[in-house]
């Protein structure tokens, strides 16, 4: 006889396994007799569950914000130009933009380049006096490179960077005397190397490209045809991922001049994805805390009942056994 056997006919229990229908019912029967501490039960738990998800938004999407407005700065922006050798500058090849467009990870690529021209508000201004304004060549996707954007009239296109046209920026507008371009009337002029030029469009500020400020852009062909530029740039803007920003940046100089890349100086990556990377780690912590903060204030709802009935227990020694 086993065991089992022998304690069922001394009239001991066997031990069953409780089904899932028996599990269940169970459990309604342990909700309908303590209500009150089933309900705050769970209604501590909802609460725990909805603070979490409340403190770990609010600061997500405020990283989220954060993270938009630096990316927007430029923050996986890259700008090369020649070093000065023996008080001479190197000249760039004339595709330097299109070569760096080969490398893997760069999404844009853009050039500008000094026409070492000066340009008049109107033919009746002093050739000789000059106003502080560079006048650069650019190519069309210059603005999609560096993150910048059309305060009024619009920029330079295929169909129109062959003509005598110009683009200001906001500090050369105002220098010039122009604050807006306004549709329906004839857009004004100035005088580049005794040539008109059309102002056809007004930029916003650039934060992270301070040299195209109190510059006005003329396009590459007509900066050639009508300026005689030699077509050499003068600075390279690269845009990549910014998690291959720093390998760009090593394999830049040689893919823009393969016979002499220590004559190209390259940027190091701008103060803004530091900044980015160090608020990535400050809000990752900052979840971590608040997610365990919300977990212990949101549990379970225990009455100091409760908790001194469960001290009591813990604190009493066990029942010496009686000797019969």
């Amino acid at each position: 006889m086993t065991a089992t056997r022998a304690r069922t006919a001394r009239g001991g229990t066997r031990p069953v396994r409780l089904s899932p229908e028996d599990v269940l019912r169970l459990g309604l029967i342990g909700v309908r007799v303590r209500t009150v501490r089933a309900v705050l039960s769970a209604l501590g738990i909802s609460i725990g569950i909805a603070t979490m998800i409340m403190v770990t938004r609010i600061p997500s999407s405020s990283q989220q914000a954060l993270l938009r407005q630096l990316t927007a700065l430029g923050t996986n922006l890259l700008q090369a130009q020649p070093r000065q050798d023996g008080g001479s500058a190197v000249s760039l090849p004339r595709n330097a933009d299109m070569m760096a467009r080969r490398i893997g990870p760069v999404t844009h690529a853009a050039a500008v380049a000094n026409a070492h021209r000066s340009i008049q508000r109107t033919d009746r201004s002093d050739p000789d006096d000059s106003i502080g304004i560079n006048v650069l060549a650019a190519r069309d996707n210059l603005l999609s490179t560096v993150n910048g954007s059309v305060y009024s009239g619009r920029f330079f296109t295929t169909a129109t960077d062959r003509y005598p046209t110009v683009v200001l920026d906001y500090q050369a507008a105002s220098v010039l005397g122009f604050k807006k371009l306004v549709p329906g009337e004839p857009a004004p002029q100035v005088v580049i190397d005794h040539r008109w030029f059309t102002v056809i469009g007004i930029l916003n500020p650039m934060p992270l490209t301070r040299d195209l400020e109190q510059s006005d852009l003329v396009g590459w062909p007509a900066a050639t045809r009508y300026l005689h530029f030699d077509g050499h740039p003068t600075v390279i803007y690269v845009k990549a991922r910014e998690d291959a920003i720093d390998d760009v940046r090593g394999v830049l100089p040689a893919t823009l001049d393969p016979q002499v890349p220590d004559l190209v100086q390259v940027s190091r990556p701008s103060d803004a994805l530091a900044a980015k990377r160090a608020s990535e780690h400050s809000f990752s912590g900052l979840f971590l805390g608040l997610a365990g903060v919300a977990l212990l204030v949101g549990g379970p709802p225990r009455t100091a009942n409760q908790l001194r009935r469960d001290w009591r227990q813990r604190s009493t020694p066990p029942p010496r056994p009686q000797l019969q």
